[in-house]
């Protein structure tokens, strides 16, 4: 490739680029923070025992049916799935404490 070839091939480039920072703007930055905003409600929900048999219930119909959200990533990504076992275990020990205090 002749030095005059690759010049024109970097200012086509530069010119895609510049199109599609145009057309998209900084939508990157901004799914990448939605995201990470996700995650972070992910934790706060895994970490949160439920205190009731539906609130059990709900925590695992919403893990069971997440196809597209924070889940449907690697869950035992960052600890998520041993977070999530300590929560049924703790929602588990708040329904048992409840149903003995009846």
């Amino acid at each position: 490739m002749s030095d005059q070839q690759r010049d024109r091939a970097h200012a086509e480039l530069d010119v895609a680029l510049s199109h599609h920072s145009a057309v998209l703007g900084d939508v990157d930055d901004v799914v990448g923070d939605a995201w990470d905003a996700a995650l972070e409600r992910l934790d706060a929900l895994l970490s949160t025992a439920p205190t009731s048999v539906p609130g059990l219930r709900a925590l695992l119909h919403y893990i069971l049916l997440d196809d597209d959200g924070p889940m449907s990533e690697d869950f035992s990504e960052d600890g998520r799935f041993e977070a999530l076992l300590f929560s049924i275990d703790g929602a588990l020990k708040n329904i048992a404490h409840a149903v003995e205090t009846i």
